[in-house]
């Protein structure tokens, strides 16, 4: 209630009464207008947010030793992996093959089949990238107890060293 009367007071919400116990709220055309700028300003900071994602991966990318040649694994099937991808394509990797252990085995990612991580061939692989930000760990487990090598496994935003020695913050 007294969110709506705040709203009433500044212009952006104009109160009729439908019967003696139901009101209605309109939005008036200065709501609307105000209401574009919030919308506005929230699609620019996710757009700011996603730029400065990008950024950072790119840094972080660069120090992989990987060339258009390469071949990297992708595990995950999410927003994430989406802009690692991005991060790959714009490295110029064309060679990318999306792994999971979740309900999205089986189904296609960016036009790329997803594949069961414990079906994963290491050997196929330069890099083995952990495209999750949440459930990395049980990944990085997976991937060992399937014998990938710790030097083929990359993550990013870690707050402690991954366990390839890699710091990334």
């Amino acid at each position: 209630n007294v969110l709506l009367k705040n709203l009433v007071q500044k212009g952006y919400v104009r109160v009729s009464n439908a019967s003696w116990k139901r009101r209605l709220y309109n939005l008036t055309p200065d709501g609307m207008a105000h209401k574009l700028r919030l919308t506005t300003g929230y699609i620019s900071r996710v757009l700011d947010h996603y730029q400065n994602v990008r950024q950072t991966l790119r840094e972080q990318m660069e120090g992989l030793d990987v060339n258009e040649e390469s071949r990297i694994a992708v595990c995950g099937a999410n927003e994430f992996a989406e802009l690692v991808y991005l991060g790959l394509k714009e490295f110029g990797i064309g060679e990318v093959s999306f792994y999971s252990d979740g309900k999205e085995v089986g189904d296609r990612f960016l036009g790329v089949p997803v594949e069961d991580v414990m079906t994963i061939k290491f050997e196929d692989f330069d890099k083995i990238v952990i495209a999750e930000l949440y459930e990395s760990k049980n990944l990085i487990q997976i991937l060992s107890d399937v014998g990938v090598p710790e030097q083929k496994i990359v993550t990013f935003f870690a707050s402690k060293p991954s366990r390839n020695g890699r710091h990334v913050q």
